[in-house]
């Protein structure tokens, strides 16, 4: 069958082993072929990812609307396709500005096909670069940390932290015939990185849009956070900790983007985050926008005034008691509550769909740090968000399991509270099409509950 020879010799060695294994051949050829053409599961072609048809469930009208199929989150060639068509398509979230404070700070990662070197200049700038010598294509760096150059090992060519090559040793000492070297000329690869608050974002395809156009009114809405979550001075990272993720990356995110789940699975949160004090607050941008307000003393770690508050919010501010939720596309979402910023970056494994490591971080503003039993306020805080996002990991951990199930294609989404995941998917879908867009908001404010008001 042309559509059964059309995709890779693991996936049909798999689905064959698996009819085997049932015993649904009874011998029979016929029955083999039959099962392959009405169980398709596991033998989507490559083709059909970037097809609009593939989609369809998806792109009708939330009330009509369907999850996309689970080989998203299973298929290997879904996800070689997704590393050129979404992640070096949209701005990826790398690192934090905490990461990189001083001059020489490095980050090494990898946007879908690319490896990626960051580092700061000696003015304070973040740059980002292609991570590859420019004599003979070797890896320059390998692990995060504060370099005076970037020192090929290979031969020993070094980069400043502008990208810039100083020095080529003894590259033209021995052969009076050796071209000459116009270091000028042999600079890193840049890639674009810009920044939002703490968070940093590169475009390795250099074909997005500006941060700020993408990004559409994210800026506006906490505005009055920003003056704190940018100043390096102001702003602490007090806790971090890495996750790994048995589940794909669009799971996670998903998962983050609804409320529908938090009285199942999450008991303690919901004290604080009540379900009907969540509001929408989606406008145009590449993201998926809610918000808590208002938020609920419940005698918890993360109560609206359990520790001091961002200076940069005004007296009267609204925000004093508001917690807003962003997840920008593709890979980073967080809790922006009045007094603190949790947040999580997603990194896809390169190699398996069904693994994800997920960096997280908590930070706050200085002053905190000087009140009375700090640390312990600190930790108590932090546990009620690890806690939080353990819950979350587990629960997607097993979404990840049970949509392996044949006859599972999809899933209904509720109007209320599943809109969010419908315009994720969406964005998804946009750029697995190669026709990316900036989704706008909502213009009547009622889908899944009404906008916040200033």
């Amino acid at each position: 069958n042309a559509e059964y020879m059309g995709v890779s010799s693991d996936s049909r060695i798999y689905y064959l082993m698996s009819l085997l294994r049932s015993r649904v051949l009874k011998g029979s050829f016929a029955g083999l072929r039959q099962q392959i053409i009405s169980q398709r599961r596991y033998v989507t072609s490559a083709a059909s990812f970037v097809s609009e048809e593939f989609y369809l469930n998806t792109r009708k009208p939330l009330a009509e609307a369907s999850t996309y199929h689970p080989d998203v989150y299973h298929n290997k060639e879904f996800l070689e396709l997704e590393k050129v068509r979404v992640f070096e398509q949209a701005w990826m979230c790398v690192g934090l500005t905490s990461q990189m404070k001083s001059t020489g700070e490095t980050l090494v990662c990898d946007v879908g096909t690319q490896p990626i070197v960051l580092t700061r200049n000696k003015a304070g700038q973040i740059r980002a670069f292609k991570n590859v010598c420019r004599h003979r294509g070797n890896k320059l760096c390998y692990q995060n940390g504060r370099y005076p150059t970037l020192l090929c090992k290979y031969h020993r060519w070094a980069y400043n932290m502008d990208g810039e090559l100083v020095a080529t040793p003894q590259f033209s000492q021995h052969d009076d015939n050796d071209m000459h070297v116009d270091r000028t000329e042999y600079s890193l690869f840049p890639v674009r990185v810009e920044t939002l608050g703490n968070l940093i974002f590169v475009n390795v395809s250099g074909k997005a849009p500006p941060l700020k156009e993408y990004l559409g009114d994210i800026p506006e809405q906490i505005s009055e956070h920003l003056p704190t979550i940018s100043d390096p001075n102001e702003l602490v990272s007090v806790r971090t900790k890495e996750y790994k993720c048995a589940a794909n990356w669009k799971l996670l995110i998903e998962n983050f983007v609804e409320y529908y789940h938090l009285p199942s699975v999450h008991p303690a949160l919901v004290k604080v985050s009540g379900m009907d004090e969540h509001v929408r607050c989606q406008g145009t941008g590449c993201y998926v926008g809610l918000a808590t307000d208002p938020l609920t003393s419940a005698g918890s770690s993360l109560d609206p005034f359990a520790i001091p508050h961002f200076p940069s919010l005004s007296a009267n501010s609204n925000k004093h008691r508001r917690a807003i939720f962003h997840a920008i596309f593709p890979n980073v979402f967080y809790f922006m509550l009045p007094h603190s910023l949790f947040t999580v970056i997603s990194f896809p494994d390169p190699n398996d769909p069904g693994k994800t490591t997920e960096f997280a971080d908590l930070s706050v503003h200085k002053s905190v740090l000087k009140v009375e039993n700090a640390e312990k306020k600190i930790d108590e805080m932090w546990r009620m968000y690890d806690l939080t996002n353990l819950e979350d990991v587990g629960v997607c951990e097993n979404v990840q399991q049970g949509s392996r199930v044949y006859e599972y294609k999809g899933g209904r989404l509720s109007y209320r509270f599943e809109e969010t995941i419908h315009r994720f998917q969406n964005m998804v879908i946009d750029h697995m099409i190669g026709k990316p867009r900036i989704p706008p908001g909502d213009e009547s404010g009622v889908i899944g509950g009404p906008r916040f008001s200033e």
